[in-house]
């Protein structure tokens, strides 16, 4: 499939990692955050971590417009929540990305 490496397709990407037991360094962490290599198009990386759902928007396009209206959903819905700025970032590429 080496054909398709470079091909962006219409689809998302949404990863669930579960629940971090951090027992007692649960008193030293504010929050977890992922990030990945190789994101093309738009990813969701999801964690829960010190009581709460912290997720991480992922894209390789300069549009915003898939959060917002994520946001504008979580506010019709009365849904608590804090939006932080991006978070500019390069990844290496792993080895599976130089083929």
């Amino acid at each position: 499939m080496t054909y398709s490496n470079d091909m962006v397709f219409n689809s998302y990407v949404i990863s669930n990692l579960g629940q971090f037991v951090l027992n007692e360094n649960v008193q030293h962490i504010d929050s977890i955050h992922l990030y990945n290599s190789g994101v093309v198009g738009f990813g969701i990386n999801m964690i829960c971590a010190t009581g709460q759902f912290n997720l991480d928007f992922k894209r390789s396009f300069a549009s915003d417009k898939y959060i917002q209206a994520f946001v504008e959903k979580l506010s019709l819905l009365n849904l608590p929540y804090t939006l932080t700025n991006a978070i500019p970032f390069i990844t290496p590429k792993d080895p599976l990305m130089k083929r």
